[in-house]
């Protein structure tokens, strides 16, 4: 900020907590241009219209001592006071759904806004002075209406204003500063020491479907960790693609390849856009983007990038259509699974792998696909891959003692003729031997089975040929 320019403070006041956060000016750059379809539920006729801002991206610090101390914002600039309104009502909107969705993890929670979360929490902040309330967070500059009207040139910082000044135009979203992630490139075998931590990440993913809204950007560069003393886990960010399904929407905002195939499809059929997305498959692409970013953490993103994402080596007449990949089809992802982690002498991981394929299906079009089910599935499947250790082999045994007279008869053969040569006394020997033990034999088949006859015979020839040499 230029010498003796106003810095820009934001209050957050919730029941039992409170931020007051201190924006850095954002970086030298020009604004980014963002659109938004934005639903007009009022009338008869429900639609969506769409809504172009700019935005900008900085920072903020907490001066307060308790609190998450770093944070992430977003500078909207609207073309007009009108538009202005109808972004501040549509991100206060986005931001509501989110807090649903959170609150739908604990109620063990410090303050309301604390995690658990699945996605990282927003607060919509007003430029032109005024408050802004959503569930129990009120947002507001640190200049009061009156304050700023008269003093309009010099409450917020000149990087923040037009020339005229116009600040009804700015709205800013504040949320808690996530570090990004950075995934292992290759994991030669399931890691799935991750899965724990996406349990809440699942569990508000349901809920945010259960309010009729989607992320509906989910991709491995939108999954952060938090760490507190309290909790951790992975969240999602970059929340200005959440979205009502209802009505439908009419412009999506998804990253390739991390999409669900029928959203491609959608978009390369002209008669379908106009009609907007189902919702079923609104859902579907949020519950696939989720299962790409657990085998992410679970195989390596490099195997994710690379194998999952890519069309099949040998896909040749198998699938129709360029665009074609191993994650369109269950079968395929169970294939290079299977390649990618071979079995071990301690795990078989054939039940994993069935188990993590689940979501390349058309079952998660279903209103009864539930994410976090999945994910205890899948804990449940890495346990069943572990192989009991394999008990020594027991082979069939015969006490000598059992058989004293059958030895003695042996012996009494043996020595009842000259030996002459020795090879003639080991031939005679170990004939007496051979009938002997067919004896033996044939006499514990009826008592036992033939194994252990084997054994015993196998017993006489060892004391014999010590006797004999």
């Amino acid at each position: 900020m230029g010498t003796g320019e106003r810095q820009l403070v934001v209050h957050l006041n919730a029941p039992g907590w409170r931020a007051e956060l201190e924006v850095a000016q954002p970086p030298t750059g020009t604004w980014r241009r963002v659109d938004f379809d934005v639903p007009l539920n009022g009338g008869r006729n429900p639609h969506r219209e769409p809504l172009t801002a700019e935005v900008r991206y900085t920072t903020a610090e907490n001066r307060l001592g308790d609190g998450w101390e770093k944070w992430f914002v977003k500078v909207y600039r609207c073309r007009s006071f009108g538009e202005a309104e109808a972004l501040r009502r549509y991100l206060g909107q986005q931001a509501s759904y989110i807090r649903g969705a959170n609150s739908a993890l604990s109620t063990d929670r410090v303050s309301p806004v604390d995690p658990p979360w699945s996605v990282v929490p927003v607060h919509i902040v007003r430029c032109d002075g005024g408050q802004e309330i959503v569930g129990p967070v009120q947002t507001e500059l640190a200049a009061s209406p009156s304050a700023m009207a008269s003093r309009i040139m010099t409450a917020l910082p000149s990087w923040l204003t037009d020339s005229p000044p116009a600040p009804e135009r700015y709205l800013l979203a504040v949320s808690p500063f996530m570090d990004d992630l950075h995934w292992e490139e290759h994991q030669g075998w399931p890691a799935t020491e991750h899965l724990q931590d996406f349990t809440a990440m699942a569990a508000g993913l349901d809920a945010l479907h259960q309010q009729d809204t989607v992320h509906c950007d989910i991709k491995p560069a939108n999954v952060c960790r938090y760490n507190t003393h309290h909790v951790s886990g992975y969240v999602l960010i970059d929340t200005d693609s959440v979205t009502p399904v209802y009505p439908p929407p009419r412009s999506l905002r998804p990253t390739k390849p991390y999409h669900y195939k029928a959203i491609t499809d959608w978009f390369e059929n002209p008669q379908l856009r106009h009609l907007g997305v189902d919702a079923a498959i609104l859902r579907a692409h949020d519950r696939f983007g989720f299962a790409v970013v657990v085998l992410t953490a679970l195989a390596g993103k490099g195997w994710v990038d690379r194998v999952l994402l890519r069309a099949p080596e040998q896909l040749t007449g198998y699938h129709s259509g360029a665009d074609w990949r191993t994650a369109d089809d269950r079968r395929l992802v169970i294939a290079a699974l299977r390649a990618h982690w071979p079995d071990r002498p301690d795990r078989q991981w054939q039940p994993l792998i069935q188990t993590l394929a689940e979501p390349f299906g058309p079952e998660i079009e279903l209103d009864s696909w539930s994410s976090a089910a999945w994910i205890q599935r899948v804990l449940r499947a890495e346990s069943a891959c572990v192989i009991e250790e394999a008990k020594p082999k027991l082979f069939p045994t015969a006490d000598p003692v059992a058989y004293a007279a059958d030895l003695e008869g042996i012996r009494t053969t043996a020595l009842a003729v000259p030996s002459i040569r020795p090879e003639l006394m080991r031939g005679r020997g170990y004939g007496a031997i051979e009938q002997t033990a067919n004896d033996v034999a044939l006499r514990a088949a009826f008592v036992r089975a033939a194994g252990s006859a084997a054994a015993v015979a196998i017993v006489i020839f060892i004391l014999l040929y010590s006797v004999f040499g």
